[in-house]
Formats: C-alpha cells, sequence, structure tokens
C-alpha cells in the first residue's frame, strides 16, 4: 500500500513512481487516519515525494479523520508552497475551527512558513475588503445618476399634470416648426414669400413643369 511505503525514509521517488503507475487508485487511499501518502510525505518533509505525488494526481485538499488537509502537517516553506500552488485551501479549517497557521504554529512550526501561512491570509483579506470597497464606491457613483433621472421623470409628470396632453401637443409641435424655421433661416435655404406664391399658383393652376408661351 502507497501509505505504508512512502513512510519509508530511503524510498526513492522512481518507486513511487512505478508504484503509481501500475496502481493509479492508491494515490489517494487513506490509511486508519484517514491521511494519504501526500499527508505522511509532507509530515516528512520529503519535498521530492511530495512533487512527485502532487504531479501525479494526490489531492492536496484530501482530509484526514480531524479535518486536516496535508497543508496542516508542512514543517518547511517549499511544502507549503508546492501545495498552495497546486489548489490547496490556506483559509480551510479542521473540525476543531483551526486553520493550517493555527496548527503549524502550536506544533511550533518555522517562522517563515508561519509568516508565509499568516501572509497569504492577510492578502486574502485585503483582496476581498478591496473588492468591497469598489462596490461601495461603484453604489455610491450610480446614486446621483438615479437621482437625476428620478427628478427629470417627476418634472414631467407634474408638467403633464399641469397643462394636459392637448396642450402639450401644441407646445411640442410649436417648438418643431420654430426649431425648423429656425434652422432653415441660418443656412439659408428657407424658400421666399416670392418662390411659396409661385409654387403655389403653378400647382393650384396644374401646371408642372413648363411656363405658358
Amino acid at each position: 500500500m502507497l501509505t505504508e511505503l512512502i513512510r519509508d525514509e530511503g524510498i526513492q521517488v522512481q518507486t513511487i513512481t512505478s508504484l503509481i503507475a501500475n496502481h493509479p487508485q492508491e494515490i489517494n487511499e487513506k490509511d486508519e487516519y484517514g491521511r494519504t501518502a501526500l499527508h505522511i510525505a509532507v509530515s516528512r518533509g520529503r519535498l521530492d515525494l511530495i512533487q512527485c505525488l502532487l504531479e501525479n494526481g494526490a489531492d492536496p485538499m484530501a482530509l484526514d479523520h480531524q479535518g486536516n488537509s496535508p497543508l496542516f502537517f508542512s514543517l518547511k516553506l517549499q511544502s507549503a508552497q508546492f501545495l498552495s500552488n497546486h489548489g490547496a485551501d490556506i483559509q480551510h479549517r479542521n473540525l476543531r475551527g483551526d486553520r493550517a497557521v493555527d496548527y503549524v504554529r502550536r506544533l511550533g512550526g518555522r517562522s517563515e512558513l508561519i509568516d508565509f501561512l499568516s501572509g497569504y491570509q492577510n492578502e486574502q483579506i485585503a483582496t476581498a475588503l478591496q473588492g468591497q470597497s469598489w462596490i461601495k464606491l461603484r453604489n455610491r457613483t450610480n446614486q446621483p445618476r438615479v437621482s437625476v433621472l428620478t427628478s427629470i421623470s417627476t418634472t414631467i409628470k407634474s408638467v403633464y399634470h399641469h397643462f394636459g396632453l392637448a396642450k402639450l401637443i401644441a407646445i411640442f409641435l410649436f417648438l418643431v416648426v420654430l426649431s425648423l424655421y429656425l434652422a432653415y433661416y441660418i443656412t439659408g435655404i428657407w424658400p421666399s414669400k416670392h418662390d411659396l406664391i409661385y409654387h403655389g399658383s403653378r400647382l393650384f393652376n396644374g401646371q408642372s413643369g413648363h411656363h405658358k408661351t
């Protein structure tokens, strides 16, 4: 069994690789404590075996009977880095509510390992707080837009109730005609009074193309 074989201090990576190739189902099998070969390799600080197991499909979040992942048994900074790079959840809590940093600190783990686990947590917390701040800022930025739209809607409703639909239509048409007149007046293409009378008389007399000779 892989969990028994990996306890041998003199075990070589080639032996583990060969066993996994012939019995791939053993990669995540557990012993009587619920620990996998990865748990044991991490607890022994065997970086070569840790890398071999992870590259061959070992689950970095396999839990023993106390809810401990392999990260809880880290003795070296490199072990924790290997595990975190392969998906180990540093925020995971075991059945006692401990995180990996709490467990390692209580066992007298090395300061650089504790700093790594603590620093990673602080980074995650800072990222979460930054995301919340951005959401609040975005909501605060959108509030004036909602107020402006509400104000415009209220103004339109009050004007409608004051003048009525017929007067509003008349005012709208007047403004349209006035705008067209100003546009034609400014551009200089508004037809003169003489042109209007001339073309009006032609239409009235039924003439469409040429003057009478």
